[in-house]
């Protein structure tokens, strides 16, 4: 069962991490679909370049600067999806500079699905328990931070 899916620059034929994302991605979904007992969700994964990344950030998050490596845009409530099942929780963008470095995209991957879920690093109490579901998600899947 596709859960997530992955969509990348033209340029980006890492066929092997994508699919292993996707199978991460479907690990964590079902983990979360069983203990909300919700309708199946799913999210897409984009592989972006440094200069996309950044145009993102300064058109949606109104910041410029250093680099970001990971993106989440939920989707919004009620947004029409004809024929799809489920509920679409939105996009995460990643850095295709980290395509190399699959420990980081996992951390990555779940990192942007946690906000896509409505988590937050604003206060320290929101960001003390972000990196706990982390840990425990990350865990799931059975990779080590």
């Amino acid at each position: 069962m596709n859960l997530s899916s992955i969509k990348s620059d033209s340029s980006v034929k890492h066929r092997k991490i994508e699919a292993e994302l996707k199978r991460i991605g479907g690990k964590l979904l079902s983990a979360i679909n069983r203990k909300k007992k919700a309708e199946k969700r799913y999210f897409e994964i984009v592989f972006l370049g440094d200069q996309k990344m950044k145009a993102l950030k300064k058109r949606f998050l109104k910041k410029t600067g250093k680099n970001h490596d990971v993106l989440a845009f939920p989707e919004p409530r009620n947004f029409p999806h004809p024929g799809e099942r489920g509920q679409n929780l939105g996009e995460i963008y990643l850095n295709s500079r980290l395509l190399g470095d699959f420990n980081q995209l996992v951390f990555l991957t779940v990192h942007g699905l946690l906000h896509l879920l409505g988590f937050t690093h604003d206060r320290k109490r929101d960001t003390l328990k972000m990196e706990r579901i982390e840990r425990q998600l990350i865990e799931k899947a059975g990779y080590q931070k």
